[in-house]
């Protein structure tokens, strides 16, 4: 599409937009954005959920608590042992996996590991038996998804309108994530309150809820776990795919990065903390090239901007889609059509990757999926080496709300003992 249109070009998804390419372009997009950006290809979020001042003043305490490394790092304590956990259910022959798909899979390790993090207590999403309300949960988070990315990419949008048998389906599933959520929060405070009552809360024991309470009430802040739940459960587990999909079809680059890690953590078990991580770049730079190479997500953020500005050399009025897509790399091209070499000033522009948005709607979970697949993926190639099934092994991706695989993948963990002696 650069090739044939250039790196600016309208296009007519839902409504007329400007999809744009050039890292420049995307970030005078983001600096135009106002102060409540308008995001339109998840416009049934806005129908139902809060918006503007209202929106900002939910979301403005987590993501002032989330976006701080320092402050998020204080939480690895309770994350690592489910990270541990996941490892034993990927790398032996568990039950869990005999009734889960690996993206299920994947997005119950990240639906646990984030609700330790927001809640101070396991939720049971890695149990090999399953309750009837986790599974609910993860269906409602599927079908969530479902109707988000018919909507965007051109399904009916006559949930404007009226409760359209899309909205009614996307109504079922937040309202039933709402509800647990306001269940897990109010069960939460209860015992914070307990604890304060008895003198016996630690103030010094990190706690998300107990830090968000202070400015929200119950009901709200009940709505924004929801919200981030949401955001993050489906997204990092399509990442995590990604990620591991990847590592085993470049081995080279997936044993430099076993070297790394080992050695920082060395080959015995033990909790990874943010000094560790601090220490890893090469896994860092990994996930920034998945997110280079491959991209999250299709469509990219979109904001409508509140003010004209000029893109390309071209005036662009208020009130007009943009679609920045990360995916579509700026490359020089020659006079046959040929793929080179990324320009330099291109690639080191932080602004050409961004699979999490950026600015006030940018995703107040980036870091909290970060540090959820920098620990699984340290912990698995510290003692195995991954691959792929042979049926894996040419799995083309598919459009969705995120990227996922168009069959189920299987990956096979082969620990280090057995590759050693082979």
């Amino acid at each position: 599409m650069v090739r044939e249109y250039g790196s600016i070009f309208k296009f007519l998804l839902n409504r007329p937009g400007i999809m744009i390419t050039d890292p420049k372009d995307i970030a005078t997009v983001m600096r135009s954005e106002g102060k409540y950006p308008f995001r339109p290809n998840l416009e049934i979020f806005d129908v139902y959920y809060k918006r503007g001042s209202e929106w900002w003043k939910l979301r403005d305490p987590i993501q002032k608590l989330l976006l701080k490394p320092k402050e998020l790092s204080q939480y690895l304590p309770m994350m690592n042992p489910v990270a541990d956990d996941f490892v034993q259910i990927l790398t032996k022959d568990t039950e869990f996996m005999k009734s889960q798909t690996t993206e299920e899979a994947c997005m119950a390790y990240f639906a646990e590991s984030a609700g330790t993090a927001f809640f101070n207590k396991r939720l049971g999403f890695l149990d090999n038996v399953q309750s009837e309300e986790t599974k609910d949960m993860q269906k409602a988070t599927l079908d969530l998804f479902e109707v988000l990315f018919s909507t965007a990419v051109g399904g009916s949008n006559a949930f404007r309108f009226y409760r359209s048998k899309d909205y009614r389906k996307f109504e079922w599933a937040a309202n039933y994530l709402y509800k647990m959520f306001k269940k897990y929060v109010t069960e939460a405070k209860e015992i914070l309150d307990t604890k304060r009552e008895s003198g016996n809360l630690d103030s010094e024991e990190p706690s998300m809820l107990r830090t968000i309470l202070k400015d929200l009430t119950v009901d709200d802040a009940a709505l924004i776990l929801d919200r981030l739940y949401t955001a993050a459960i489906d997204s990092s587990a399509a990442g995590l795919q990604i990620m591991l999909y990847t590592l085993a079809k470049h081995p080279d680059k997936q044993e430099t990065l076993r070297e790394e890690i080992t050695s920082v953590l060395g080959k015995d078990d033990k909790d990874v903390t943010q000094e560790h991580l601090d220490k890893m770049p090469y896994l860092k730079a990994c996930l920034k090239e998945v997110y280079r190479s491959r991209g999250l997500v299709p469509l990219g953020p979109s904001r409508v901007l509140p003010e004209n500005v000029v893109l390309g050399g071209y005036r662009v009025p208020a009130k007009t889609l943009f679609v920045p897509e990360r995916w579509l790399r700026q490359n020089k091209w020659d006079e046959n059509g040929q793929g080179g070499r990324t320009s330099k000033g291109h690639q080191d522009n932080n602004w050409a990757v961004l699979p999490f948005g950026m600015g006030k709607r940018g995703c107040p979970g980036r870091r909290l999926f970060e540090h959820e697949l920098y620990l699984i993926v340290a912990k698995l190639l510290q003692k195995t080496t991954v691959g792929l099934a042979d049926d894996s092994w040419d799995t083309e991706f598919e459009a969705s709300l995120f990227w996922k695989p168009s069959k189920p993948l299987k990956f096979t963990f082969t620990p280090d003992v057995e590759k050693r002696s082979s």
